[in-house]
């Protein structure tokens, strides 16, 4: 998912982080850290975890990705990103 929307940073963006696409690289980037925080613990203890601190990050994710607007959405790699 993550390396869809790396594609679908236009090339020579001034600020691409401000960009759709960057800002879902930055959300994703978020999650990614959340659970490698949680590599050292027991298997038991992560799953917990990862409910407790991953599954609202992955939530509010998907509940960012819906409430991008639809005119905003501009060309076919962020729409396959996207959806």
């Amino acid at each position: 998912l993550r390396r869809y929307f790396v594609d679908a940073i236009e090339k020579g963006l001034a600020n691409p982080s401000e960009t759709i696409p960057g800002v879902a690289i930055k959300k994703i980037g978020e999650i990614f850290e959340a659970d490698k925080q949680l590599n050292d613990l027991p298997e038991d203890k992560r799953y917990i975890q990862r409910l407790d601190k991953v599954k609202p990050l992955i939530e509010a994710f998907w509940s960012w990705v819906d409430s991008v607007p639809q005119n905003e959405i501009t060309g076919s790699k962020l729409k396959k990103a996207l959806f």
